[in-house]
């Protein structure tokens, strides 16, 4: 972590406050952190800076390219436009995700490389990240909060806390994971079947939220694992 808020700080000193509003110390600290155990990478570290997802954790590739097509993201078709808080997605040539980084700004970038707990949250030059991905297709993509675009329902709030819950628990002793991962499971399984009934939320919605509790249950998986 302290080298993590070492880069902050440097970055803080190149870059003016807007340019680094969404990466202020206490947004990194109190979201994303340093983490016992595995779980959150590249595509939740995208997701989470961008205010789609609300924690760190595991997020699956599909949940990440779900997000990209729905209403909160717009693709950008000229990388001029590239501006604080652009997604990248880069993909192979059959258009499967592989990677994904958060833009500072057009020169600076924002990323986890995996889903260690020992990969650290990074800052590095675009150009940099951009060369170390030749071979591969990056679509980006301007998004929007989640919470711009759809009110909190009692659903959507179940979804958060028990999100909040599970990120939480990567410090709890190993003799009460079992039983709390059962627990979770349950609810998981119990939330998934209220989206097939869920009237309230746009159309749209449901679907990915159902990608976002997959993630969960994989991240459930890895409680207790460094990788």
């Amino acid at each position: 972590m302290r080298t993590l808020v070492l880069a902050l700080a440097i970055v803080m000193s190149v870059f003016d406050a807007q340019t680094v509003a969404a990466f202020d110390r206490s947004f990194i600290d109190s979201r994303l952190g340093s983490r016992e155990w595995a779980g959150p990478n590249c595509w939740n570290t995208s997701l989470v800076v961008a205010g789609i997802l609300p924690y760190a954790r595991f997020t699956t590739a599909q949940e990440f390219a779900s997000w990209m097509t729905s209403p909160l993201c717009q693709k950008i078709k000229d990388e001029r436009q590239i501006t604080t808080g652009t997604i990248a997605a880069v993909r192979d040539s059959s258009g499967d995700d592989h990677h994904s980084y958060i833009h500072v700004d057009q020169t600076r970038i924002f990323e986890k490389i995996g889903p260690s707990a020992e990969e650290l949250y990074r800052f590095q030059d675009a150009s940099s990240a951009r060369n170390s991905h030749r071979g591969f297709q990056i679509d980006y993509f301007q998004c929007e909060p989640l919470a711009k675009q759809i009110a909190p329902t009692p659903l959507t709030i179940a979804i958060d806390n028990l999100e909040k819950e599970i990120a939480d628990s990567t410090h709890v002793a190993a003799p009460y994971l079992p039983a709390m991962k059962a627990d979770f499971a349950s609810r998981i399984d119990t939330l998934d079947l209220e989206l097939t009934k869920a009237g309230d939320l746009p159309s749209w919605l449901p679907p990915r939220l159902k990608e976002r509790l997959s993630s969960l249950r994989i991240q459930l998986r890895l409680l207790g694992l460094k990788l």
